[in-house]
């Protein structure tokens, strides 16, 4: 599960995963890995398995999960993904990493990305990065440790946000997003981050503010949430914890997709591709007698209408042309949702689907 795709420069697709036996949720014992493959297809066939990292794990909740690559230069990319099963603590995950040297055809690591002091007992998670338009990355993750920001130890899940310069030593997230009661044990989690072209960024996650309807178990009483910068996000961009909400230096986008009762969203992304943002989740139905049904991924598209530039003629581009830079399309003009299913009706959903589902959207 939790399979992540990256394309070289080459056309090779690397595909990073998490492999464990079916037993990961219970109590006993599981075996937990995360494996990498490579295509030289363009994603059609796969080989070459090579395991990175792997355990024997005991108990729920404890393992290597969530893959996501990112190209650091022009000859390394990274692999992060979370590991609950190297700390001493349950309660503690770090963010790790491999590094693969396109040049050489080499892997070496793991390294630590995030691993926070004993003291501090954050299951970060999830990991996701963006590539800064000024330079470096940011990542977000999903934390629980607000009660080391604001002394309440009943809140979980916030969105936190880290900064570095070379994709391998990185600031301690600060959560930015976060429910509005910080006690009402609602969670903001799940979150991926992607970076628009005048600096922006925009972070999604799943969130149980506005969920309504029928019961669903764990994580099937969600619905996607989005926040974006007010300005272009910089190495020296001061974080500022959230005290309730979006943090100082973001605000809440409006909803990415309608909502009906009883309906489920959950595992979302957010992805820039030249003037073009995609949001993608997962959703369905929580009926009465405890059944999920209708399951399907969502999609849908908002595009950035102007690229950025010096704006108030100061001779370079700066944080004050952001702020009057372009905005996304609002709520009014977003693109309808689109519910990808079986278009080309080869018997199952795949990547093919979801390419047609976009060119209709560009056609439409």
């Amino acid at each position: 599960a939790n399979l992540q795709p990256f394309t070289l420069a080459d056309g090779r697709v690397l595909l990073a995963y998490r492999s464990h036996t079916s037993n990961y949720s219970g109590s006993g014992e599981f075996y937990t890995s995360i494996r990498v493959m490579v295509s030289e297809s363009g994603g059609k066939f796969y080989k070459g398995e090579k395991i990175l990292v792997e355990n024997v794990a005991y108990g729920s909740g404890r393992g290597f999960w969530e893959p996501f690559f990112i190209q650091l230069d022009s000859d390394t990319v990274a692999m992060y993904y979370a590991d609950d099963l190297s700390t001493l603590l349950k309660s503690q995950q770090r963010i790790a990493y491999f590094t693969y040297k396109i040049s050489t055809d080499e892997w070496a690591g793991p390294f630590d990305a995030v691993h926070r002091k004993i003291g501090v007992l954050s299951r970060d998670g999830m990991p996701t990065v963006t590539a800064l338009r000024s330079g470096g990355f940011a990542m977000v993750v999903e934390v629980q440790d607000y009660a080391s920001w604001n002394s309440n130890k009943d809140s979980v899940f916030a969105v936190g946000l880290s900064l570095s310069k070379d994709g391998k030593v990185w600031s301690d997230p600060v959560p930015v997003i976060g429910p509005e009661d910080l006690s009402a044990g609602i969670r903001t989690s799940a979150p991926s981050i992607a970076t628009l072209p005048d600096g922006r960024v925009i972070i999604t996650y799943q969130t149980d503010k506005g969920y309504y309807g029928a019961s669903g178990s764990g994580d099937y009483k969600r619905v996607f949430g989005a926040a974006i910068s007010k300005g272009a996000l910089t190495l020296d961009s001061a974080l500022v914890p959230t005290v309730g909400g979006a943090s100082e230096g973001f605000e809440f986008l409006p909803d990415l997709f309608e909502y009906s009762e009883n309906q489920y969203q959950i595992w979302n992304t957010v992805s820039c591709f030249g003037n073009d943002v995609y949001f993608a989740g997962t959703s369905g139905i929580n009926t009465a007698d405890g059944k999920r049904t209708s399951h399907c991924i969502n999609l849908r598209r908002a595009e950035v209408t102007t690229l950025m530039g010096d704006i108030d003629g100061d001779g370079k581009i700066t944080e004050v042309d952001a702020k009057s830079a372009v905005k996304l399309v609002g709520e009014s003009a977003w693109n309808e949702n689109a519910y990808i299913a079986d278009v080309n009706a080869s018997g199952k959903i795949e990547l093919k689907d979801v390419f047609e589902i976009i060119k209709m959207q560009k056609r439409g």
